[in-house]
């Protein structure tokens, strides 16, 4: 895979009487290694920090679980070694690069795994993701549940396995398991307590965050949870909060009526449900708040940008060629994003089509924003969605499509299969049509979608 780039411009260090240029590493309150106090502070700005303000010494902490053997590999890594990753290592390297900072480390690793995600890796990679620093943590965590909500069927498959074999759930991998997961899991939760008592209070003060109506659906299935949260009660206050869980359930469940096809209200109105989806907004939703048609000719679209990469790091690579007025980046997967980036120039847009722009060594791919034929005023808002799955709402296509821009007005025709979706700016069309152009995919309760300008007549 490479190694690490070591800056050996040590010049900075030269005047610094009070910089420690021999450090004294603590593991384990033992001595672990002594090294230069340069390299590592060209490596990890964090680590400078600590050398300098402990008079050379740098005591490892928050890696007691790891072994003496994995810790000498990250310090092998930060002189040049090699870097060969497998799931025995890139564990406690992403945690080590995280702790410390080291950016470079820490793409590579992440890089690695995201590329490699698995049902089986998934409750790991959880757990791994709590012990990162929380900017890291907030990167991980999104592709995560992005991948549990695409396949949450074999996650429950294989969360159900493990809690049979004994395995220890932990608290943020079963929560987004069923924030997530448009299956009924109120099984799982079931065993997770009367496997471990001790969550009974955890469990209790979470559920009302989650849809409790859809894995509890029927009175029977909630009774037994309720009857396996008594048997593990240890105090009068957890039975006064069980006592009114149940009356919140049952209250919901008497409330509880199935959209009907004739049912009219405002789409805005309308709560919103667990569609699956493979990409979500990350900077945000595009409002327009000019009337006119957009200047499409100024607009560009940028791919092959790595998952870790944030809006400033296009900012600054981006805005090398001129100014940007308007950005927005969207996760499509668990491997990949998008940007479409308003210039404020045509000139400026054109010069960045035929400039090598680089971010974290992925050169990016960047390609004039195409406006769709049909877009001819600022009037025309509409989108023409087919394949539509004949039992979806309209908080189901709406959930769908909500991420890119403001949804106004939905209109299912369920005999054909078929929807028309009307936004309240024609830039969040734009962006839609894109996007299916260029190979993203739909889903609307599971079900790939297609989505085509609307015509004239299609009606």
């Amino acid at each position: 895979m490479g190694k690490l780039n070591l800056d050996r411009d040590f010049s900075r260090f030269f005047n610094r009487k009070d910089f420690p240029h021999e450090v004294t590493v603590w593991f384990r309150d033992k001595r672990f290694v002594t090294c230069s106090g340069m390299v590592l502070a060209q490596q990890s700005a964090v680590m400078e920090e600590i050398i300098c303000a402990n008079n050379g010494v740098l005591l490892l902490k928050n890696m007691d679980e790891y072994s003496l053997t994995e810790i000498r590999e990250c310090f092998h890594l930060l002189y040049g070694a090699d870097i060969a990753f497998s799931w025995e290592n890139v564990g406690f390297i992403l945690v080590f690069s995280s702790l410390y900072a080291i950016k470079d480390l820490f793409s590579y690793a992440f890089d690695w795994i995201v590329q490699r995600i698995t049902t089986q890796s998934l409750f790991k990679l959880f757990e791994l993701a709590s012990k990162l620093r929380q900017e890291h943590k907030h990167m991980l965590i999104p592709i995560l549940e992005d991948y549990l909500a695409n396949n949450s069927s074999d996650v429950a498959i294989e969360v159900r396995k493990l809690i049979k074999d004994g395995k220890i759930i932990s608290t943020n991998f079963l929560c987004a398991l069923l924030k997530h997961s448009l299956l009924n899991c109120g099984d799982i939760v079931i065993s997770w307590v009367a496997a471990d008592p001790s969550k009974v209070s955890f469990i209790l003060e979470n559920i009302e965050s989650l849809d409790i109506l859809q894995h509890y659906p029927h009175a029977d299935d909630f009774s037994q949870l309720i009857s396996c949260l008594s048997a593990n009660a240890d105090s009068l206050q957890t039975m006064e909060k069980l006592i009114n869980l149940q009356k919140n359930y049952f209250s919901k469940l008497s409330k509880y009526v199935p959209a009907k096809e004739s049912t009219s209200y405002p789409v805005d109105s309308e709560p919103t449900c667990n569609a699956i989806h493979q990409y979500k907004l990350v900077d945000g939703v595009l409002h327009l708040s000019s009337k006119t048609m957009p200047d499409f000719t100024s607009m560009v679209s940028v791919s092959n940008i790595p998952v870790y990469a944030q809006k400033e790091d296009l900012e600054r690579v981006l805005s090398k060629v001129g100014t940007i007025i308007d950005m927005s980046l969207i996760n499509i997967n668990c491997f990949s994003q998008l940007a479409f980036v308003s210039y404020k120039t045509v000139y400026s847009a054109k010069k960045a089509l035929s400039q090598n722009i680089f971010v974290y060594r992925n050169k990016l791919t960047v390609k004039s924003f195409v406006k769709p034929t049909n877009l001819r005023s600022s009037a025309e808002k509409r989108l023409f969605v087919k394949k539509v799955p004949i039992d979806a709402s309209k908080r189901d296509v709406k959930r769908c499509f909500s991420h890119f821009g403001a949804i106004k007005e939905i209109e299912i025709i369920r005999h054909q299969k078929c929807a028309f979706i009307e936004a309240f700016d024609v830039k969040t069309v734009a962006m839609l049509i894109h996007l299916s152009m260029n190979g993203v995919t739909f889903k609307i309760s599971g079900y790939k979608v297609i989505i085509e300008e609307f015509k004239s007549g299609k009606k």
